[in-house]
């Protein structure tokens, strides 16, 4: 069965105007398939010129509906079926390259624009995959947004879900390396794999935290992941490099305080550094308490949790 070029058209009208129109977005795999493919020449067979133009109609039409709603699930399984179905393996092969490079550069811009749509993460994390991205240039790729937006929540969370992997891939994957994405991982992993990552490198990260927290004190995006960086640092094995992080935290803190001395959330920071060691001496602390007892009147509406962490010290 043929598909007639009047009818494909309509119907990429139709995907323009209803994104989520899943009947539509079938009808044009369907259409690309029966036009182009048959079972005496697979589509890998097919010439290259030909499976690009199809694979950059295609895009182009999810494009489109992704203008109007960006958040489609069906305009971005689109792409991924689209990519899977007319590139495949041959991505790095020319003109192929052309297309993925296209996509990775569109993706970037577009998170750029809706840092927090998670269709476009997700879409991200499954270009990276298709390529073989390593978990190095995801990290590189997080710090360039977070560099343009500190209060970029995904950037941060995405910088979490890749550092580990850089160091014990492994222990990420949770199973077979060849089968298994390299830097695609749970919570659960990420936890099990921090030891696997060096003091050197949490230090490294914590300058990186702190340079958006003193910037933006009052800003949650950046201390949420200073918390997960300190989280990491407690658990290393080796009681040098885990008070080198701790130390690193509790400076870190001091300083910004001493430019917002009512920061909430550096004195959050503060706080529970002092106090989270199971070791930590009676003086520290004591001046645990004394900022919990701050946080009660700065942010009273919190005031009772802040009591509540004081008297369990």
């Amino acid at each position: 069965k043929s598909y007639l070029d009047k009818q494909i058209a309509l119907s990429a009208k139709l995907c323009e105007l209803n994104p989520e129109a899943a009947t539509s977005w079938n009808y044009r795999k369907r259409a690309t398939l029966a036009n182009h493919n048959s079972e005496s020449t697979p589509i890998g067979e097919l010439p290259a010129d030909l499976r690009v133009s199809v694979a950059e109609a295609e895009l182009t039409v999810s494009e489109a509906a992704l203008k109007r709603n960006p958040k489609s699930y069906c305009a971005w399984y689109h792409r991924r079926w689209v990519l899977d179905t007319w590139i495949g393996k041959d991505f790095a092969v020319k003109p192929f390259d052309a297309v993925l490079e296209r996509e990775c550069t569109l993706t970037e811009q577009f998170l750029s624009l809706d840092p927090r749509n998670f269709h476009g993460w997700g879409y991200r994390r499954y270009l990276a995959e298709f390529v073989g991205e390593t978990p190095e240039t995801e990290l590189a790729f997080s710090r360039r947004l977070i560099e343009r937006d500190l209060s970029n929540y995904s950037a941060w969370h995405h910088r979490s879900a890749v550092l580990p992997a850089c160091h014990g891939s492994a222990a990420i994957a949770g199973g077979d390396a060849e089968s298994e994405s390299r830097w695609r991982g749970t919570m659960g992993a990420m936890s099990a794999a921090a030891t696997h990552i060096p003091a050197d490198t949490l230090l490294e990260e914590q300058d990186l935290w702190f340079q958006a927290a003193v910037t933006e004190p009052a800003d949650q995006a950046a201390w949420v992941y200073a918390r997960w960086v300190s989280g990491l640092g407690s658990r290393l094995e080796d009681p040098e490099a885990r008070a080198r992080v701790r130390e690193k935290d509790v400076k870190q803190a001091r300083e910004i305080l001493a430019l917002e001395p009512d920061a909430t959330w550096a004195l959050v920071h503060l706080a529970n550094a002092l106090a989270a060691p199971l070791d930590a001496s009676e003086a520290d602390r004591e001046e645990a308490r004394r900022l919990y007892a701050q946080l009660a009147e700065v942010d009273v509406d919190r005031s009772g949790m802040y009591e509540e962490w004081a008297r369990t010290l």
